[in-house]
């Protein structure tokens, strides 16, 4: 059987990243309405504290850069079993965003019921929000405390 040289190799992977890249401009860039969407709605400072199990809450700040109110659904995300959405202390099926309004972090919170895994100081985990009539959203969320976060 017949090795490859290195020159044979590099023109091989040269031509698998260009490949990679032709694939890619293949791929469907957002709307304009989407990104418009993603742009009104903007999560500042989202922060979960170090924890080994059990639950625990998602601290952010979720603004409505829009001229109309968005709802929140809910969440979900890979690090646990259930995520709830918590206004006021209570949970809710739905948090109204009023128009060039915010809420949290001191009246709402996500609570990640039943984690998967330990949150170690420096991690970060994903939560993808849920709106009513506009794209979710996934949110990087750092594990560490509110200060680190922000």
């Amino acid at each position: 059987m017949h090795a490859l040289t290195n020159l044979s190799r590099l023109s091989v992977i040269a031509a698998f990243a260009a490949a990679l890249g032709l694939a890619a401009g293949l791929m469907p860039e957002p709307t304009a309405a989407e990104g418009d969407q993603m742009a009104a709605v903007q999560v500042v400072r989202p922060w979960v504290a170090p924890t080994r199990a059990g639950d625990v809450k998602v601290q952010a700040v979720i603004g409505n850069d829009e001229d109309v109110p968005v709802a929140l659904m809910g969440a979900k995300t890979g690090a646990a079993s259930d995520v709830m959405l918590i206004h006021k202390g209570q949970p809710v099926d739905r948090v109204v965003i009023h128009p060039h309004d915010a809420v949290g972090p001191h009246g709402f919170y996500l609570l990640l019921n039943d984690l998967n895994r330990p949150l170690a100081d420096g991690d970060s985990i994903e939560v993808i929000l849920q709106f009513q009539d506009r794209a979710p959203m996934p949110v990087q969320v750092v594990v560490g405390e509110e200060a680190e976060a922000g």
